[in-house]
């Protein structure tokens, strides 16, 4: 196996461990800090890695669309302070989780440069193939030597009703489609665009996050303007980088 032909596979799996830190992330601390650090860091990461690989766009616009989703990051994090209605999930915020977070970012955000590598040597239906065996073969390296899927977790999933599983399985499709429609782009106009553009999800995240399962109390002083402010930030932000 050659070197650009192995990157995928890496990548995929690299990818896998970013989206399980990103899920245990939700799961301490909710939507809508979770989704805007996570993938708005790796929108930010794959961005510049991607931009210094394969130079396509306009940087008077590119990098700019990059500050200006990092702006809506740090706005994000600021509406969770003073709007999280979790007290507790709002203590487990250290400098351990900020690591954990990042970490989350730098996976996911890696993830297109490896298939950017990979775009010289294959076809996309081999690269979108490679995906999904790397991203599997992630999941069981984290599962073997981080005991973060446990045999506990596994009787707790098959005792989950099946309705739970249908939704489970619907959300992984449209996971999937995404994720393939998002390559077949990069192949076009150049992943680090495809991917930032294609991450829209820390704001619709965000929006799931407040007001669906009612994690930041918008009504508190000024959290309506931080929040406006989030998102116009990072709507303008892609904005920019999807004209560069």
């Amino acid at each position: 196996m050659s070197l650009k032909s192995g990157l995928p596979l890496l990548g995929g799996a690299l990818f896998a461990i970013g989206n399980l830190l990103l899920v245990k992330s939700i799961d301490k601390y909710g939507f809508s800090l979770s989704f805007p650090s996570i993938i708005g860091g790796a929108v930010i990461i794959g961005g510049l890695l991607n931009f210094i690989k394969t130079p396509k766009n306009n940087p008077l616009l590119f990098f700019p669309g990059l500050a200006l989703v990092l702006l809506a990051i740090i706005a994000d994090s600021y509406l969770y302070k003073i709007g999280s209605k979790n007290s507790t999930r709002k203590s487990l915020l250290t400098g351990k989780s900020v690591i954990e977070l990042f970490l989350g970012a730098l996976f996911i955000g890696i993830f297109p440069l490896f298939w950017n590598y990979g775009a010289e040597v294959f076809e996309i239906s081999e690269l979108f193939l490679i995906l999904l065996v790397g991203h599997s073969l992630g999941i069981i390296l984290v599962a073997i030597f981080s005991n973060y899927l446990t045999y506990t977790d596994f009787k707790i999933y098959l005792k989950t009703m099946p309705l739970n599983h249908i939704i489970s399985s619907a959300g992984a499709a449209i996971w999937v489609l995404g994720t393939y429609l998002n390559m077949t782009i990069g192949i076009k106009v150049g992943f680090g665009v495809s991917f930032v553009v294609g991450n829209i999800a820390p704001l619709f995240s965000a929006l799931w996050g407040i007001f669906y399962w009612k994690e930041i109390n918008i009504n508190k002083p000024n959290a309506r303007l931080v929040f406006s402010l989030t998102a116009l930030l990072f709507l303008i932000g892609l904005v920019f980088i999807g004209k560069s």
